[in-house]
């Protein structure tokens, strides 16, 4: 799945009219499914989120893992990244909500969970460290949430 000129919440870009931007691969067959193709001219809200059900039954960690480009370095983290694990046959992402840095450059990340469907988004208490919680330090390899451990190479940017 690839997210192009929209905002990863889903919602439609309608004062941008960048419609043409809005396209995801399916995982199936690498085909390209673009919002043009989909809506026929129908660029309304209903529409949009007729469009966005359909991708939402096809999109998961697979799709996101292969689709987008790796985060080269937990300093250029920007809020929207997302730290997606490929599985088979269960994977899980996490997204990057808010993040701050320091004088020194050291950043920490407020991240949420979702599962499926995606319906309500869970913001993710930090129980390694009581103190920082609900924010997580992502300088150092491991990121422990909950219920999944990442690693800084799953750390994953939008196109």
């Amino acid at each position: 799945m690839c997210r192009r000129g929209h905002a990863i919440t889903g919602r439609l870009p309608l004062p941008a009219k960048r419609y043409q931007d809005i396209s995801f691969n399916f995982l199936s067959d690498g085909k390209p499914r673009t919002y043009t193709d989909y809506a026929k001219g129908d660029y309304s809200y209903p529409k949009y989120w007729k469009y966005m059900e359909y991708i939402f039954a096809y999109a998961n960690t697979a799709s996101l893992h292969d689709e987008l480009p790796n985060v080269k370095s937990s300093t250029t983290v920007k809020i929207g990244d997302t730290f997606v694990q490929k599985g088979s046959p269960i994977g899980h992402a996490i997204i990057v909500v808010d993040l701050a840095k320091n004088k020194e450059g050291k950043t920490i990340v407020l991240l949420a969970q979702s599962y499926m469907p995606a319906q309500e988004i869970q913001l993710l208490n930090n129980w390694n460290k009581a103190a920082l919680s609900p924010w997580y330090d992502i300088d150092k390899d491991v990121i422990n949430t909950p219920e999944w451990t990442f690693y800084a190479r799953n750390l994953k940017t939008w196109k």
